[in-house]
């Protein structure tokens, strides 16, 4: 029997990125970066993470003044308009507890 272990994929990665930085002279949490491995290209890629854009909201502007005023998140608004268009009646309703 041999000793081998079988160890998850996304740990090996961490800890190979990690030697790469130390081997580049850099440090810093390894947690921030963005560590992406492609088996078929064998290539490792640490880069800093990029933000995701906010998703477009479909919502009337009205809806959306009504919204900010409140501090309201329209990602948590679910639509009752056209094509789930977030009017203000359904703003209203979670300012009302509906």
């Amino acid at each position: 029997m041999s000793d081998e272990r079988i160890v998850n994929l996304e740990d090996a990665v961490r800890v190979l990125a990690e030697n790469v930085m130390a081997k580049a002279g850099q440090s810093g949490p390894i947690d921030s970066l963005a560590i992406q491995y492609t088996p078929e290209d064998e290539r490792l890629v640490l880069s800093e993470p990029v933000a995701d854009e906010p998703a477009a909201v479909n919502a009337t502007e009205a809806a959306v003044e009504l919204a900010n005023a409140h501090d309201i998140d329209l990602a948590d608004v679910e639509g009752s308009g056209e094509d789930g268009r977030i009017l203000v009646g359904d703003v209203e309703d979670i300012l009302d507890g509906a």
